[in-house]
């Protein structure tokens, strides 16, 4: 029976033994892969955002609608989960259209579906954002820092009128165009008869002329008022009502009774000029008939004859009615009928006195065309409109706004990756701060860029807008080609003079899309060397300026030298060597022929130098450009002040230098 006892109690012994044993082996594995996920944090995977959006370029007719759908993904260690902010906002009207909050865990994707129409007249371009920020909760096996990380993407809608406006469009501009022909044509006929008649006015009573030309004059105004308001409908793209408008001009014009007006002006010129003519024709007769004097009778005629035309010539010059005048005309052609019957043989009395004719002032009168017109409205096409923030604006179509380099985008380059194994959508967060401050100085948040070509994305799909874009970009992606499409491939165990040939590809991307000649660069650490081989290697054509933060200038020295390699990329970590092949190339060359500021860090003791905990200070320095040395100080060895230099909360100054560097 004892013996049966001690079996037992060893079989109990060993099972305590074995739960001892894994709950020993369960602490450690918790603990191992708690050390583990926090050592993967420290080297800097913490969450990152993944977006896309099944169309990021839209083209609708005026009403027309279509629905766009954003698919985002975190990724992280597989304990943690993301508490994630979505905006989805009208840029052009400064509207957030939807806010939302959510949790996300890794690999399982959060699906957004909006509705975009063309409600806008005219054509243009509309932009929309839909923006991500995200934060990892952390817990006992979730090691974030909780800082945001943040993915947008912007969307541009290319609108124009559909069939029908369009047509409308074009029929009203031929319509109003010829209106206003019509109207300058009829307005210089009514301008010559109108300069006529006041003219003929001073000596011929026209009161009832003048009040006909008066009620033209009234139309022409109404006509006038109405082609300025069809003007002001035509540039407001109110085509409904400027075809009621159109009407009443029409209508204006076929009651101006232009011709009516000439003929009766035609007649009272012609009736003038002849009396004109008539005064002239008999003075002639007259003073013919007084070279001729035979007798006194005939002297006493000839007076009689001069008396009636004095008469006739005052009648003529004096305000009165054209029969008046007429009347009088006719009177002398009488008297001087009488001139021929008044024959006698009696000799001519020296003594008796001729009579002196009256000067004729006045002359005959022309009916001139007038060619000035009377209103000069142009029914130019509309231009493009771009709107950004609810501020419209003609958008960026003339060389002169793409040739302005206050519209070149800026180009954000990341610095060398610390964990050679953590994904390259790391690197594209160092710039968030400085891209979303951007935005309150025009700069328009346009999110990431891979590598694009034609099959990615169309040509100039954002070269309208007519504002300057941040873009962050990243140089450790590649672009493998397939049969039928491009795919973008991670790969970040290059040397630097790979990643300059990538650049190139990136400023030529951006340069497709934005259809702007030039490019500005933003670049930190490492990807400040990246910035300066593409520029050594193939000039400076395509960027205006270069703005270095916490730039390895002269290469790296020290512990960092030689602990690079254990967690980045050892291809980097040799170029990045102060003594490397590398830096001596990059350094014995002159520097590029444009603006290059350079920021450097300074403030923590490195083995009894200074720098930014990374960079030395006198590594950092680069003579020929204009260096910005910002004093801080390193908060830990894994938080130095080389990563806090884009921290714009902590060095406000860093940003006004790049804002107005930018500038």
């Amino acid at each position: 029976m004892p013996k049966f006892l001690s079996l037992k109690n060893l079989d109990k012994r060993k099972k305590i033994i074995i739960a001892i044993a894994l709950i020993i082996i369960l602490i450690l594995t918790i603990f191992g892969a708690k050390i583990l996920l926090y050592a993967n944090f420290i080297l800097g995977n913490d969450v990152i955002i993944k977006l896309n959006a099944d169309k990021e370029t839209l083209s609708l007719l005026h009403n027309q609608k279509e629905n766009i759908t954003f698919e985002t993904k975190v990724t992280t260690n597989p304990f943690c989960k993301a508490i994630c902010y979505s905006e989805f906002k009208d840029i052009s009207r400064d509207i957030i259209i939807e806010k939302d909050e959510f949790t996300l865990r890794p690999g399982i994707p959060a699906k957004k579906e909006y509705s975009i129409e063309a409600t806008q007249l005219g054509s243009g371009q509309e932009l929309y954002r839909f923006s991500m920020d995200c934060q990892g909760v952390r817990t006992f096996l979730c090691h974030t820092g909780e800082e945001i990380t943040t993915r947008s993407i912007l969307i541009t809608v290319d609108y124009g009128l559909n069939n029908e406006e369009r047509l409308l469009k074009e029929e009203l501009k031929s319509n109003l165009t010829s209106s206003v022909l019509k109207t300058n044509e009829v307005y210089s006929k009514y301008l010559s008869c109108s300069k006529v008649l006041n003219q003929l006015n001073k000596t011929v009573d026209l009161d009832d002329n003048l009040k006909e030309l008066e009620s033209i004059d009234k139309n022409f105004s109404l006509i006038g008022k109405n082609l300025q308001q069809s003007h002001q409908l035509w540039v407001n793209l109110e085509y409904n009502k400027l075809s009621e408008k159109n009407k009443e001009i029409e209508s204006s014009l076929k009651l101006n009774n232009i011709e009516s007006l000439q003929n009766s002006t035609d007649l009272i010129l012609l009736a003038y000029n002849n009396i004109i003519n008539e005064l002239f024709l008999k003075r002639d007769i007259i003073l013919e008939y007084k070279k001729n004097i035979t007798s006194v009778e005939y002297a006493k005629t000839l007076n009689l004859s001069i008396n009636a035309f004095n008469n006739a010539v005052i009648t003529s010059e004096s305000r009165n009615s054209l029969r008046e005048k007429e009347k009088s005309i006719k009177g002398l052609e009488s008297q001087i009928a009488l001139i021929n019957t008044s024959f006698s043989n009696e000799t001519f009395n020296e003594s008796t006195p001729i009579a002196d004719l009256l000067d004729i002032k006045l002359n005959k009168v022309t009916l001139e065309k007038d060619n000035n017109s009377y209103i000069a409205i142009e029914f130019e096409e509309p231009q493009p409109q771009c709107c950004i923030f609810g501020k419209c604006q003609v958008c960026c179509i003339t060389s002169e706004c793409k040739n302005n380099p206050s519209t070149y985008p800026a180009i954000f380059i990341h610095g060398h990756a610390v964990n050679k194994d953590s994904s390259a959508e790391y690197s594209l967060e160092g710039f968030n701060q400085i891209q979303e401050k951007l935005e309150e100085s025009g700069y328009i948040n346009a999110g990431t860029i891979t590598l694009f070509t034609a099959k990615d994305a169309k040509q100039g799909d954002l070269a309208l807008i007519p504002a300057p874009l941040t873009i962050r970009a990243s140089y450790y992606f590649d672009i493998f080609q397939e049969p039928e499409n491009y795919i973008a491939v991670q790969t970040k165990s290059e040397n630097i003079d790979t990643y300059a040939i990538r650049l190139k590809d990136v400023v030529e991307a951006v340069k497709y899309r934005t259809g702007k000649p030039k490019v500005n660069i933003v670049a930190f650490s490492m990807g400040g060397l990246v910035t300066r081989r593409y520029l050594q290697i193939f000039n400076e054509d395509s960027v205006n300026k270069v703005i270095l933060i916490g730039t390895p200038n002269k290469g790296i020295v020290g512990n960092v030298a030689n602990y690079c390699s254990l967690t980045g990329e050892e291809l980097e970590c040799r170029d990045m060597n102060e003594n490397s092949l590398f830096m001596n190339k990059l350094n014995r060359d002159s520097l590029p022929q444009i603006p290059v500021y350079n920021i450097v860090g300074t403030g923590c003791e490195m083995n009894g130098k200074q720098g930014d905990g990374i960079v030395l200070e006198e590594k950092a320095t680069l003579e020929g450009t204009q260096n910005y040395i910002i004093e801080g100080k390193c908060r830990s060895l894994v938080s130095p002040l080389h990563l806090d230099l884009r921290n714009i909360e902590m060095y406000p100054e860093v940003y006004e230098i790049i804002r107005k560097a930018l500038k």
